[in-house]
Parts: structure tokens; sequence; C-alpha cells
């Protein structure tokens, strides 16, 4: 018998391109070997993730006779083996069964898709998929070093889908409690009982990522409630500083040991010693030069002019000279507080 071609025309997807040219191409030594060569085909266009149409299983020639095990095929299209996953092959095959899929939702070694081989947690049961049909699935529970199950679940289309919605149900209700946590003992207090249950592990994984963005909700309203707290009390300490500043100002300068911050930088002169009310302290000696300097050298800016000017005993570098003052390092010293200075070492 002939090996009838199939019709010439521009396939509707890669994979059944590919498909279509295989048969066309392979000589018939012997219907087994055509059989066998276009099942390789097939497992080569799902492993190499062709597209395939909903439709095209139906239209690949004697698909019947050369697929011996189409499970198999399935199961490689669902991902049973790491790298697999084809989700239009799953569903051209689904297509071609009219079998709705059994989504589990990646408890299974599949991408949402039971298949055979496949693992499935059941209601606390580990049990392993043996068959699938339109209305049912049969999974078997097994012992190390026995190949028969001891345990066979037939489990109908209608309380598969009754225990997904109980499943999705209870991790609404699981992650409702987690919102309702007051504090974040409350939630710790749930982890063991979250843990405990036999949840799927889609189920695990949003439970656990819920539960880590409570615990860094809590973690953030302590580190807000820590912030306000600072905030507020460094407001009650500005107030308390504003209120006393022109007092405490007054006391230091008589020659009070207050140590707080001023507005403006203000000398004094106290034994013997200029001190600023930024805590720097120089000689007289270093004071009445600044001065001099500042009165001979208006303008003078050390940048510009290259200039290294220090004070001869403490060594405070001279920066600028402006209108303001005298800038020495980082701190502008008005000249009228050095005047003043100048006036009381004077007069003592």
């Amino acid at each position: 018998m002939a090996k009838k071609s199939t019709v010439d025309k521009a396939p509707a997807s890669p994979a059944l391109a590919f498909l279509t040219q295989a048969w066309n191409s392979l000589p018939l030594k012997s219907w087994a070997s055509l059989n066998s060569a276009m099942n390789t085909c097939l497992q080569v266009a799902v492993l190499g993730g062709m597209k395939f149409a909903p439709d095209d299983l139906e239209k690949v020639p004697r698909l019947v006779r050369w697929l011996s095990y189409g499970e198999g095929v399935y199961a490689l299209a669902c991902g049973s083996r790491r790298g697999s996953e084809n989700l239009s092959a799953a569903i051209a095959f689904e297509t071609w069964w009219g079998r709705e899929p059994w989504l589990w939702q990646w408890e299974t070694s599949a991408a949402e898709r039971l298949h055979e081989g496949a693992t499935l947690n059941w209601k606390g049961e580990a049990l392993k998929v043996t068959s699938l049909g339109k209305e049912q699935v049969v999974a078997c529970a097994y012992e190390a070093g026995r190949s028969a199950p001891v345990k066979v679940r037939k489990i109908s289309r209608q309380e598969f889908d009754d225990e997904r919605k109980r499943l999705a149900k209870l991790v609404r209700d699981t992650i409702k409690r987690f919102d309702e946590a007051p504090d974040r003992a409350a939630l710790e207090v749930l982890a063991p009982e979250v843990k405990a249950m036999a949840w799927r592990p889609c189920d695990r994984e949003k439970l656990k990522q819920e539960f880590t963005r409570r615990c860094s909700d809590f973690a953030k309203e302590v580190a807000r409630a820590a912030e306000q707290a600072r905030r507020e009390k460094e407001r009650a300490e500005n107030a308390r500083l504003a209120a006393t500043h022109d007092a405490d100002l007054a006391a230091w300068l008589r020659g009070a040991d207050i140590r707080r911050p001023f507005d403006g930088v203000r000398l004094r002169l106290k034994e013997g010693r200029i001190e600023c009310t930024t805590g720097h302290k120089l000689t007289l000696r270093d004071g009445l030069f600044i001065l001099d300097f500042a009165r001979r050298h208006p303008g003078f800016c050390a940048a510009s002019s290259g200039q290294d000017v220090k004070s001869p005993t403490d060594r405070m570098p001279i920066t600028a000279v402006t209108a303001e003052g005298v800038r020495c390092g980082c701190t502008l010293i008005p000249l009228s507080e050095m005047e003043r200075i100048e006036k009381e070492a004077s007069h003592g």
C-alpha cells in the first residue's frame, strides 16, 4: 500500500509544517518504521517548543496509527521533563481528545496540568497519577519497594473542582487572618498552623509572600512610629531651645558653661582665650592677628591668591576675607564680633 501525501498547502502552524514535511519526506520502508519515525518527530516538535494550533493533531495523517502512547507525549507537553513544557501542544492534545485539562496549579511537575506520572497531594495524601479521562482521574499511593499500589483514588471531575475551590477559599481566608492580625506576635502565632496544613505549592508560595508582606508592614509601622517619636522629641527640644535661646546666649557670653546650638556665630573672651559658639577656641593673640589681617587685606581669598595664611599660635587657616567677616576654615566669624573682643581685651 502506497503512502498518501498530505494536501499541498501552507500549514497553519510551525509544528504542523514540520510534521507534514516529515510525513512527505520519510520513505515507506515499512509502516512500523514510518510510525516510529513520525512518533519521534512529534516528540521533537513538542520538546523543541514548536507552536501548535489547537486543531493540528486532527490534520496529521494516520496519527492514531503511529502515536503509540499519546499520554506520554502529552506528559512531555505538560512539563514531565525539565524544560519540556509546550502549552500549545498540550492544548492540541486536549482538543483532539475532547478532554478538558485537569488543572492543579503547580502542585505537580506539570505546568498547572496533571498528566500520567505527575505527583498529586490530595487532601494530605501523596499520590501518583496513573490515568486521566474526561470525567475521572486515577491516582495511586505507593510504598517503597512495592510496585503495586497500596491505595487507589478515583477522583471525579466534580470532586476535583470542589477541592480546588475549597483550597482557594482556604488561602483567601488565611490571608484575611494575616491582614487582621493586630501585630507581629499575633501573626507569628499563625505560622505553625499554616505550615502544618497540606497546601499545594502554589498556595504555600502565595501564603509565604503574603506572610512576608505582613511582616514587612509591621516592620514599617514600627519604623514609622519610631520616626514619628523621634520627630516629636526633636520638635519639643527645638521649641525648648528656641524659648531659652536669648537667655542661654546671654549667660554663655557672660562665661557660663552652656553647650547648645546658637543662631549665628558669637565670640567671648574667657580665661585669656577666645571661644566661639561653634566650639572652636584660639588664643587672644591669634584672634587679634586674624582681625589685623582682615583689615589689611580686604577681599582676600586663599584659593585665588595661592597664599597659605595661618594664625601664629593655633595655626588656624584664613581662607577668605569678605564684607561679612573672616572665614577661618569652614567658619565665618563676623568682623563685628572680633572688634567687640578687641575692645574687651583693651579694657581688660
